[in-house]
């Protein structure tokens, strides 16, 4: 029974990773703001890259005004880069665990609360110990 509880577990784990943050839930908007926000700056800096190719390709100089926009878009485009770096790859594959894992522990809480068995006091201290973690990841993704 343990065994299948254990798998039932994990592949519940597994689930939710696979499947994303639940809709409705504070993380899960968090989550998507972040996702929009990050494709914003992907966005923002490939149009610069066009726009620094487009002057770049002018043969006109205009009293070397053409070239100091160019500069002022490779500054621009150099401090996006530097946002992207901030957050990289690694930033996004956690927070998304993090997610993952506050809206799992939001399932096994609806489903603990709802069982009417006392076992003890053992439960009750299962849910408090699953809220003190939620709470951590909650506080974890509010730095992030």
């Amino acid at each position: 029974m343990l065994r299948k509880d254990l798998f039932s577990i994990g592949a519940g784990i597994a689930g939710a990773l696979a499947l994303g943050a639940a809709a409705g839930t504070s993380a899960a908007f968090a989550a998507e703001t972040q996702n929009q926000s990050d494709a914003d700056i992907y966005e923002v800096r490939g149009r610069i890259a066009g726009m620094i190719l487009q002057l770049s390709n002018l043969q006109t100089d205009y009293n070397g005004n053409r070239q100091a926009a160019i500069n002022a878009l490779q500054n621009a485009q150099n401090e996006l880069t530097n946002a992207v770096d901030i957050r990289g790859a690694n930033q996004r594959v956690s927070d998304h665990v993090l997610r993952t894992a506050s809206d799992e522990i939001t399932t096994l809480l609806t489903r603990l609360q709802a069982d009417f068995g006392d076992y003890g006091g053992n439960k009750v201290q299962a849910i408090t110990n699953l809220q003190a973690a939620q709470g951590s990841i909650n506080a974890a993704l509010a730095t992030a």
